[in-house]
């Protein structure tokens, strides 16, 4: 079995509705076999709860929690997932952990790709955000009725070269364990892996051949240290990481104000690369990030290609 869990913020100047809707399809499409998910306010929202348990009530999902007051990342988001884990976690069953707006493409669908995980003794398997990002126009508003690719047809590292923050991501996990914020990792495992790795591959996006890239991430990440108790699928899994819409800048800006920050730094990378007036490909160049297409149209979500 496998049950996917999500803390999802309903407010409208944090998350799309729109985005919501294609997130439910393309779980469903993924094969996933049931969804809890706990749903946040800032601001006591009860039509956009009403609104997002009426979308929810389409698939096999519960509500398990309505969650009201300023969001924080290290208290009650990762509180709600690590009680998931708690609840959910055990041997025969695979737990995928994701934010609403990380779409995970599961080589041949989620049940198939995970049972061949566990045939061979894993019980972790690790993704990379692939922050997709469209140019023209910069930060659109999510449109409900074209596939996501379509909308966000590019993909750059953001979230660590002009956020500055840690791409590694949980994505699945069977058996009793629990994450750290930001569900980089788990507990159980060596402390300071997507901070060491952010560092090694902050490095490696200089190169321009996308293979050499490619292949000393792929090096890199087969050398991480294992724990005791835990065995990684060799696969790392592309999280494509639909973020950079219309509703970030507000996102940002309320973020900014939340009390408990763990990492305002980032916030401000994130404020100031979005209202910077410089054409947007012209940011990226100053980022030390090549032109568009040279990290190109990922294989996944492409153009066209109905994938959500």
């Amino acid at each position: 079995m496998v049950i996917l869990h999500c803390f999802v913020s309903v407010d409208e100047d944090v998350y799309d509705v729109h985005l919501f809707r294609h997130f439910l399809e393309h779980y469903a499409a993924q094969g996933i076999d049931a969804f809890v998910f706990d749903l946040h306010t800032n601001v006591g929202a009860e039509d956009r709860i009403a609104l997002f348990r009426a979308m929810i009530s389409e698939y096999p999902a519960e509500v398990r929690n309505i969650v009201v007051g300023p969001y924080t990342s290290h208290l009650n988001h990762i509180a709600y997932v690590n009680r998931f884990l708690a609840e959910h976690g055990a041997p025969d069953r695979w737990c995928v952990l994701v934010d609403a707006d990380e779409f995970v493409e599961f080589p041949g669908g989620a049940g198939p790709f995970l049972d061949a995980c566990a045939s061979e003794g894993c019980n972790l398997v690790i993704g990379n955000l692939v922050d997709r990002l469209s140019l023209d126009p910069p930060f659109p508003a999510v449109r409900p009725d074209e596939p996501l690719g379509a909308q966000f047809p590019w993909s750059y590292p953001l979230t660590r070269q002009i956020r500055r923050g840690v791409d590694r991501k949980v994505v699945a996990v069977r058996g009793r364990f629990s994450c750290v914020e930001g569900k980089h990792r788990l507990v159980e495992e060596p402390p300071g892996l997507g901070e060491r790795e952010r560092t090694f591959m902050r490095l490696i996006d200089r190169i321009p051949n996308p293979e050499w890239r490619a292949r000393l991430a792929r090096g890199y990440q087969q050398r991480e240290p294992q724990a005791e108790g835990i065995r990684r699928c060799a696969t790392r899994l592309p999280i494509h990481h639909f973020a950079w819409d219309a509703v970030l800048l507000r996102k940002m800006q309320r973020r900014a104000r939340m009390p408990g920050l763990t990492h305002p730094a980032e916030i401000q990378n994130v404020l100031d690369f979005v209202t910077d007036p410089a054409p947007l490909e012209a940011r990226l160049r100053r980022h030390l990030l090549v032109p568009a297409g040279s990290f190109g149209e990922p294989g996944d979500f492409r153009r066209g290609n109905g994938s959500s």
